[in-house]
């Protein structure tokens, strides 16, 4: 996106999940380039898919519903002391699927 700005808070310690996917998958040495994962919108989108394909698709189209994208992504929002957090998500995912028209299906909170 032309014009965007990197917020401050990317660092090697924020960026190490997907600097390693990166380096295991896209045959590109983000370790050494940490930077790059923020700052370059190519090996952005390219971690950000490769994490939605490995931990979160197969738990849409195998039936396990939302929740399990909830749990693979962010599993902190599982626990009891964030339920409000995951039930925000829900509700907006509930919303989304209201102006889309389709059914949230089941199995919608972690």
């Amino acid at each position: 996106m032309k014009g965007t700005q990197i917020p401050t808070a990317v660092t090697p310690a924020t960026l190490n999940g997907p600097v390693h996917l990166g380096r295991a998958t896209l045959e590109e040495d983000l370790c050494s380039y940490h930077e790059v994962v923020g700052q370059n919108p190519q090996p952005s989108f390219k971690t950000g898919f490769w994490f939605w394909m490995k931990n979160c698709h197969d738990a849409i189209v195998s039936g396990k519903g939302f929740g399990a994208t909830i749990r693979a992504i962010t599993s902190l929002e599982c626990k009891v002391e964030n339920r409000a957090k995951a039930e925000d998500r829900v509700s907006k995912y509930r919303k989304f699927c209201s102006d889309f028209g389709v059914d949230p299906g089941l199995n919608i909170f972690c």
